[in-house]
């Protein structure tokens, strides 16, 4: 049993590794569409 709830703890954790890098990608998006953009 523990072989299978290993497997579903390594899935939840590559779903949210996942949701925060497409985090991270929209926002770096948004600041990249910032108007306030100085270089």
């Amino acid at each position: 049993g523990m072989k299978a709830f290993d497997a579903v703890a390594h899935l939840r954790k590559a779903k949210n590794v996942a949701k925060a890098v497409s985090g991270i990608v929209k926002g770096q998006k948004k600041a990249n569409n910032a108007p306030s953009k100085k270089q």
